[in-house]
C-alpha cells in the first residue's frame, strides 16, 4: 500500500514520534526526538520502516529533569491502533490499490482489510539506554545516511551479466546471498529513492526546530550541561579534505595552491568530463 501510495510514507513520522511523545506527556515530560525512514530491507526489498532515537529523559513543568522508560507492548498496541486510525481515515478514492488488493472496491471492504491487517502481530523495537554519547552519535550519522546495500555487500558481478550480494536473514541469523540482473538490482534500488523535498531525518519534542531555540537552553541547565557553541560552517574544501583525502585547491600538476578566480556556468556533463580529461592526461607529459 505504501509502495503505490507514497504520500503516505510522511505520517509514519509522526504517527511513530506522537507515540513516543504521548507516552511521556502521560508522565508530564517533554522529550526529544529524532528519526530516518528507511524504505528497504536487507534484500533491498520494499520495507518502509521508521528509526527514531529518543532521549532517556525529558523536561517536566518546572524545567527538572527526569529519567524516562517505555513500556513495549503499550507501544506496540498504540501504534498499531494509530496507523490503523490514519490509514481507515484516508478517503478510498485517493488510494491506489495494488493489484493483490483490486478486489477492493468499497469501504467496508477496506475498513475489514485494515482492521485484520498483521492480526495483532506488529512488532516494534525498543534498543537499550546508549551510554557513550559520542559513540551514538557516530553510529547514527552512518547509519542514519547510509544507502540501500554498500559496496562491501557486492560478493560477485560478471561483467554485466548478474550481480550477487549478501545478506543477513532474521529467521535463520546466518547470511545468504542473492544473485540478481543488472536491470532487477536497478530496479530494487531506484524504488528507494525518495521524492523529491521529502525530508528522510526529521525532529520532534524539543529537537523540533520551531521550538528548540527555547526549550535547549533549559535541557542543558537542567543537565548542568555547558551551552555549546554556534556549529561551524561547512565548507568545500574542508569537507574533500576530511572525506577524500584530497586538497582540491592543490595542483594536480605542480603541486602549488590554486586561487579561485571565476565560475563558468552552462558547461555540459560532457564538456566537464573533457576538460578534466585533458588536465589528468597532462599529469603525465613530462617537460
Amino acid at each position: 500500500m505504501f509502495f503505490y501510495n507514497r504520500w503516505l510514507l510522511d505520517a509514519l513520522f509522526r504517527l511513530a514520534a506522537d507515540n513516543l511523545i504521548y507516552a511521556a506527556k502521560r508522565r508530564g515530560l517533554r522529550v526529544g526526538i529524532f528519526g530516518a525512514l528507511h524504505t528497504y530491507g536487507r534484500r533491498l526489498n520494499w520495507h518502509p520502516h521508521v528509526h527514531l532515537s529518543v532521549t532517556a529523559g525529558g523536561l517536566d513543568e518546572q524545567g527538572v529533569w527526569k529519567n524516562l522508560s517505555f513500556h513495549k507492548e503499550a507501544l506496540r498496541r498504540r501504534w498499531m491502533w494509530l496507523v490503523r486510525d490514519y490509514l481507515l481515515g484516508q478517503p478510498l478514492s485517493q488510494l491506489t490499490m495494488p493489484p493483490q488488493l483490486a478486489h477492493i472496491h468499497c469501504e467496508s471492504d477496506w475498513r475489514r482489510l485494515i482492521l485484520t491487517a498483521g492480526g495483532q502481530h506488529w512488532h516494534i523495537h525498543l534498543s537499550k539506554k546508549t551510554e557513550n554519547g559520542r559513540k551514538t552519535v557516530n553510529y547514527l550519522g552512518r547509519y542514519l545516511k547510509k544507502p540501500p546495500i554498500s559496496g562491501s555487500r557486492l560478493a560477485h558481478y560478471t561483467s554485466g551479466a548478474t550481480l550477487s550480494f549478501t545478506y543477513l536473514d532474521h529467521r535463520t541469523q546466518t547470511y545468504q546471498q542473492e544473485t540478481l540482473s543488472q536491470a532487477d538490482m536497478l530496479r530494487r534500488v531506484v524504488q528507494h529513492i525518495p521524492e523529491k523535498h521529502f525530508r528522510m531525518i526529521r525532529y520532534f519534542g524539543f529537537l523540533a526546530n520551531r521550538v528548540c531555540g527555547q526549550y535547549l537552553p533549559k535541557v542543558y541547565e537542567a543537565l548542568k550541561m555547558a551551552t555549546p557553541g554556534p556549529v561551524p560552517k561547512l565548507y568545500f574544501a574542508p569537507m574533500a579534505k576530511a572525506f577524500l583525502n584530497v586538497d582540491p585547491f592543490r595542483c594536480v600538476l605542480c603541486g602549488a595552491r590554486m586561487v579561485y578566480t571565476a565560475a563558468i556556468s552552462g558547461l555540459t556533463v560532457q564538456g566537464l568530463v573533457l576538460n578534466a580529461q585533458a588536465i589528468a592526461q597532462m599529469r603525465y607529459v613530462k617537460p
